[in-house]
């Protein structure tokens, strides 16, 4: 599939607020495969969600919009450790496995 207006795209956060306004604008400018995908398809703090995620969905992804993300109502120094970790999977790692 050599031409980019026909390549499929998956949209984390697709669900939400921003992710959807962007499932929506590349439907309308004729994208024909988006997957809107929310937390109900996978964790992305979870690599073994991830994977097997993409193992059962065999399409082959050509654009990935990352607009998942943990929200944490608290100032950096509230944050625990673990909290930090998972938000950083969350984030940032978590949509580049």
């Amino acid at each position: 599939m050599s031409d980019p207006s026909q390549w499929p795209a998956i949209v984390t956060g697709g669900h939400g607020d921003i992710g959807g306004a962007i499932v929506g604008a590349l439907g309308q400018a004729g994208r024909r495969s988006v997957k809107a995908a929310g937390r109900a398809d996978f964790d992305l703090t979870d690599s073994d969600a991830i994977d097997a995620y993409f193992a059962a969905d065999k399409t082959n992804y050509r654009i990935i919009v990352h607009c998942a993300g943990l929200n944490r109502p608290k100032t950096f120094d509230q944050l625990s450790a673990d909290e930090i970790d998972e938000s950083l999977r969350a984030n940032v790692t978590g949509f580049l496995r």
